[in-house]
């Protein structure tokens, strides 16, 4: 492998892990048919565990410090476990295209943790590139039509603010961890905190009738989102600064769209192909060096 080659694969890890977490949505639409949503994320959390426990048992550093101690508590804390439980219960009171507004946020804070944290400057053409992948998230959502009436969005909105600030203390914190720990261990812990947090949902997971379409949405989302999102996305912002790997994030929607299109045959506007256009482009430009 080139030095060039071996430079982009965080990046290309990144990428295939955005792809993954784009695809949950079509997953989850297919599961919720049939399962409650406590349910799913504790599947998915508990299938994660068994996958990755045998492989990382020989991985864990010979040495942690309290103070890491803490930073794993924190990042688990931070994702899944708070992460999930504001996300949810934000979308319950604000839309849809709110709510996928202010997730564009989560590379402005992560800019901002890692600079103070880890000292990791951005440069002016990496915020530009922030600033464009924010109008494109604008755009697109704006452009996927109408939402049901919000019930209460001034507090769904602050729910969903939270789940972003969650989102980028986990990044940072993932970040600052790396160097002492494994990706795929700090997956792990994730993992194990989840199926914990989330234990509730294990009742209706064993008395549950699944057909074949929604075991397969399960699957995807125990396998390629819990275990190959969360461990490249781990893997590849152990490589790269913070704020570089936040910001494919916001690629997240574009791919949903398409797949929501593709797969389960939601409409796909012009008004749509724009946005994601510009979400790549500032995806792209976040990346160039000043």
């Amino acid at each position: 492998m080139t030095e060039r080659q071996s430079a982009l694969m965080p990046f290309a890890a990144v990428f295939a892990a955005v792809i993954f977490w784009a695809g949950s949505f079509t997953a989850t639409r297919i599961a919720l048919t049939e399962l409650p949503p406590s349910t799913i994320v504790w599947i998915r959390m508990a299938s994660g565990f068994i996958l990755l426990f045998p492989f990382c048992l020989r991985l864990f550093p010979k040495k942690i410090t309290m103070g890491e101690i803490r930073l794993l508590v924190l990042m688990a804390l931070f994702q899944p476990c708070l992460y999930f439980l504001l996300e949810a219960n934000a979308l319950r009171f604000t839309t849809a295209s709110q709510a996928g507004v202010i997730s564009s946020t989560v590379p402005m804070f992560v800019a901002v943790l890692s600079a103070v944290f880890l000292g990791e400057k951005t440069g002016k053409t990496a915020m530009a590139g922030l600033a464009v992948s924010v109008l494109g998230v604008a755009w697109l959502t704006f452009g996927s039509g109408a939402d049901a009436k919000a019930a209460n969005p001034a507090l769904g909105n602050i729910m969903e603010l939270g789940a972003m600030v969650c989102a980028a203390g986990y990044m940072v914190l993932t970040r600052r961890l790396s160097a002492n720990f494994n990706p795929w261990v700090l997956t792990l812990i994730q993992v194990a905190s989840g199926v914990l947090f989330f234990s509730g949902g294990a009742v209706d997971a064993f008395h549950a009738e699944w057909s074949g379409r929604v075991i397969t949405a399960v699957v995807y989302l125990g396998v390629f989102v819990t275990v190959g999102a969360f461990g490249l996305y781990n893997w590849g912002i152990s490589k790269i600064p913070a704020t570089r790997a936040a910001v494919f994030i916001n690629l997240v929607p574009v791919f949903a769209v398409f797949m929501g299109w593709g797969i389960l045959g939601e409409s796909l506007g012009v008004s749509q192909l724009a946005g994601s256009a510009v979400i790549a482009a500032g995806v792209f430009l976040a990346q160039k060096k000043n």
